[in-house]
């Protein structure tokens, strides 16, 4: 077995992150296989080996100690630095389910990855059993490799991403990047989702009802039948086909971002936002160099909280006719958690829920995107209310006429943070039979 090596976002004893890298630093060349019927505890590193470039960096695949949980994982982090923000986690097989001390983690004669908790439980494996696996490796790109006699990969954690891409790493068509719940937890957020589709890529928001808040997309780039892959590759987050290889500057299009001067990663965070950080040679240390999205403050979908404005970077709550007060922010103290109603809006099983509702019209308030497959094109404002007043699901009815004869109405089931407009109106239900309806 290897020597302690945890990974972690939050707190480190300083002596023991010091024991931890030293061992780390002096068993860096031999540690970057694993053969077949080896079995590690909490506690181990699994695999180890340096970044190339001259950076003074390494990858570990580690199970390492978070809040008294235990996590599989690939951690990049500079040996002998005692700064905990320096570790960071790329890749964790258990985010969801983190396990106890005491755990294993079995690579079985049968090839096959298998963690299981203290109490023999099982966690989280690859489920390669009986493909001709003869070994396990770490590569220089941080990817974690399950390869045959071949030496083809069978099982890699590039093809099971969670919220952070390195360079040259593939997210193909179909493929999604999901940040943690916040940051210091590991566990996935069921708000965000960052997905590839043929022709570029998404992100979206909402639990209950998926709504797109950004959109790359090059269609024009590539032909009806090909297929894509996004990668984080130098100076730009580009599309590719994947008849081609990250590499190939001919068939791609692509978000331009600094040069790299060092290792870079893109990772989508708890706030909607996907961020790129570069390694700084100088300082030893994580530096955030760019906003991908590139979006205005109050255009992400969570900014201001459910049912909140943004306007001019402040969050307040909707305001009716004459004053009326319909919400109430969620937390005095704290504006960018949201509004809630006065009085709750009865569900769909509620019967007969939509007698006691009422729609209250709010002006120069938009939606943060109208870019929803499921926004229907309806020719003017009163419609688009009405559509939602027939809707038990429908919170909300977001009309924009921004782009003339083709005007959208967006009807939403959760409302999330809204924005200052001129030219859009919004709709929303209330509860309370005496509400003025619009």
């Amino acid at each position: 077995m290897g020597s302690f090596l945890p990974c972690s976002r939050s707190y480190f004893a300083p002596l023991l992150l010091l024991l931890i890298l030293a061992a780390c630093s002096s068993s860096q060349a031999s540690n970057t296989t694993a053969k077949l019927s080896t079995v590690w505890s909490t506690d181990s590193y699994v695999l180890f080996r340096s970044v190339p470039g001259g950076y003074n960096l390494s990858f570990a695949a580690t199970i390492y100690s978070h809040y008294h949980k235990y996590f599989f994982a690939i951690c990049v982090f500079a040996p002998g630095s005692w700064n905990r923000d320096n570790v960071v986690v790329v890749w964790s097989a258990n985010r969801d389910r983190p396990v106890q001390r005491g755990s294993t983690l079995n690579f079985t004669a049968d090839g096959d990855l298998v963690l299981r908790d203290s109490d023999g439980s099982l966690v989280w494996s690859t489920n390669t059993s009986g493909q001709s696996i003869i070994g396990m490796k770490i590569t220089e790109s941080g990817n974690l490799v399950l390869f045959n006699h071949k030496n083809l990969p069978v099982w890699q954690s590039f093809d099971h991403p969670t919220d952070t891409m390195l360079p040259r790493q593939p997210l193909m068509e179909g493929m999604k990047l999901t940040p943690s719940i916040d940051n210091v937890s590991f566990a996935a957020s069921n708000q965000f989702y960052l997905a590839v589709h043929q022709y570029g890529l998404h992100a979206s928001v909402g639990s209950i009802q998926h709504q797109i808040y950004y959109e790359y997309n090059q269609a024009g780039h590539f032909t009806y039948d090909e297929h894509t892959y996004i990668a984080l590759v130098n100076g730009s987050m580009s599309v590719f086909a994947t008849s081609s290889l990250p590499t190939d500057s001919i068939n791609n299009a692509g978000i331009d971002l600094p040069h790299a001067r060092s290792l870079q990663y893109m990772r989508f965070e708890s706030d909607g936002h996907l961020r790129l950080y570069e390694w700084n040679q100088r300082y030893s240390q994580w530096s955030f160099v760019q906003d991908i999205f590139e979006l205005d403050y109050c255009m992400y979908p969570t900014v201001c909280g459910e049912y909140g404005i943004c306007r001019n970077g402040q969050c307040i709550c909707p305001i009716g006719a004459g004053d009326t007060l319909y919400f109430k922010q969620a937390d005095i103290w704290n504006p960018g958690l949201g509004c809630i109603p006065v009085r709750p809006i009865s569900s769909c099983h509620s019967v007969p829920a939509e007698q006691d509702h009422q729609l209250v019209a709010l002006s120069d308030v938009s939606y943060f995107s109208f870019s929803d497959p499921d926004a229907v094109i309806i020719s003017d404002e009163e419609s688009c209310k009405q559509a939602c007043s027939r809707n038990c699901s429908c919170k909300a009815a977001f009309h924009s006429s921004l782009n003339g004869p083709s005007e959208s109405c967006l009807l939403v089931s959760e409302v999330l943070s809204m924005q200052g407009y001129e030219t859009d109106s919004t709709a929303y239900k209330i509860a309370g039979a005496s509400a003025a309806a619009v």
